[in-house]
């Protein structure tokens, strides 16, 4: 699982932290920029 995300974000973060609430936030910060460039091209 680790493997998967780049060494510098694994680094930047505490290992405390939830490696699940990493991939939530990066898959909706990536729908939220998808939506928004479709949004922008639509216009």
């Amino acid at each position: 699982m680790k493997a998967t995300l780049p060494h510098c974000v694994l680094s930047s973060l505490p290992a405390s932290h939830n490696i699940e609430q990493i991939l939530m936030s990066e898959l909706s910060n990536m729908a939220v920029h998808t939506l928004s460039s479709k949004i922008s091209l639509s216009l």
